[in-house]
């Protein structure tokens, strides 16, 4: 595995360690590359383009081109850290609203799902029909 390969794979554990990708996959999805691809290039077996390393630090703008490239500076710039910190609590706040309104939304399915057996009963039982049934619920 070559130098750039070891910072590379550096990176990526970075980004794991930090959740902000799950595993190659997720980074492969966030990244939009192939996931064949990046495995190689993680895994030292194809040399990282150029234009891969460009792509990932468009993306996570905080890790230095520089030094997964050439060796130069830090992993990570410090000025644009920051922002991608607060990137990541938006992300977070953003999958968390996305999950309640699932969680809601399953909930008022099953709501239905069970007033609508509700009814059958009550149509089963007393012969209702479905007018009688709605005037008795208003």
């Amino acid at each position: 595995m070559n130098e750039k390969s070891v910072r590379l794979l550096e990176a990526y554990k970075y980004l794991e360690s930090e959740d902000l990708v799950y595993n190659e996959s997720d980074f492969a999805r966030k990244i939009k590359y192939d996931k064949a691809t990046v495995n190689q290039y993680l895994r030292g077996k194809k040399d990282p383009s150029h234009r891969f390393i460009h792509r990932i630090v468009t993306i996570y703008h905080f890790l230095s081109e520089q030094w997964i490239l050439y060796g130069e500076g830090e992993m990570i710039n410090q000025n644009n850290l920051k922002d991608s910190n607060k990137m990541k609590d938006k992300e977070l706040i953003d999958s968390n609203v996305l999950e309640t309104i699932h969680n809601l939304s399953k909930a008022t399915f099953l709501q239905q799902e069970h007033i609508g057996e509700l009814i059958a009963i009550l149509k089963s039982r007393y012969g209702l029909d479905s007018d009688k049934l709605k005037r008795g619920i208003q």
